[in-house]
């Protein structure tokens, strides 16, 4: 955390930030992926400043922070707190079928879910494309997907009708949820 969102943090949620943007953290990572990561995001081994670097050796910093200027690292760390804002109203979802910026390596959500929640819905799902023979659903472009967003009031990159549910996370609370961010990397959440 930095700037002004460090101002109102507790020294144990800057200290959950601090470590999961740190190069240790990463090293953790690879630990798990590094096998998917260097298979899905094989560029990594030549550095913004030119230089081949296996993975470990990558130079991390915090993104939007001084260090990751351009050209000072080869990859931003992030960790951001997202909620699920409690249900009024009819159910619905936060994001519908989706991948995430393509600059992602990884994504990683962890559930802390309120234990006075007694909202139904808010699972993770994981989809794969039926479109095509599997190989390539087509995102909505803008105007579509702004559509689609007034039509049912989130947001949705692809046709849900191209998609088939393969993984559903319940949303509770001490869940990980970790995966390789790819262009196949489809997921949403389910309405709550």
């Amino acid at each position: 955390a930095h700037g002004a969102a460090a101002a109102v943090l507790s020294p144990l949620w800057r200290e959950f930030v601090r470590y999961h943007t740190s190069h240790a953290f990463f090293l953790e990572v690879l630990d798990l992926f590094e096998d998917p990561i260097r298979k899905q995001h094989g560029y990594l081994k030549i550095s913004p400043d030119g230089v081949s670097r296996v993975l470990r050796d990558l130079r991390t910093q915090v993104r939007y922070t001084a260090g990751a200027a351009p050209g000072a690292c080869d990859v931003t760390m992030d960790a951001q707190v997202g909620i699920n804002t409690p249900v009024v109203g009819r159910p619905a979802s936060v994001r519908g079928a989706h991948v995430d910026n393509p600059h992602e390596i990884y994504a990683a959500l962890l559930y802390m879910r309120d234990e006075r929640d007694t909202a139904t819905g808010g699972a993770l799902e994981v989809y794969r494309c039926t479109a095509g023979g599997g190989q390539v659903c087509r995102a909505y472009d803008a105007e579509e997907r702004s559509a689609r967003r007034a039509k049912v009031g989130y947001d949705v990159q692809f046709d849900p009708q191209t998609m088939e549910t393969v993984a559903s996370v319940p949303y509770k609370a001490n869940t990980l949820i970790m995966f390789i961010n790819s262009n196949q990397s489809f997921h949403g959440v389910t309405p709550r």
